[in-house]
């Protein structure tokens, strides 16, 4: 009997992909930085090209509009 890890493709094509590294580590620098607008430009260009789930898109953008002060924020939450 073989077992499929989460990230096994061969058989599953329902799992998600794990998120870019590198995509990561630019989305973690610009919000410690307080680069909203370009952490915006960067989670956008991430999504279009498929580095990110929709969980973690959605999990940035809630924290963008946490940082952002914005009436959104609760929104995400």
């Amino acid at each position: 009997m073989r077992i499929f890890s989460r990230w096994d493709r061969s058989n599953r094509e329902d799992v998600l992909s794990p998120p870019s590294s590198a995509t990561m580590q630019r989305l973690g620098m610009l919000t410690k930085e307080q680069r909203i607008g370009e952490a915006r430009t960067e989670l956008a260009r991430a999504e279009l090209a498929g580095e990110l789930s929709e969980l973690y898109v959605l999990n940035f953008q809630a924290l963008l509009a946490m940082m952002e002060g914005s009436a959104l924020a609760n929104d995400y939450l």
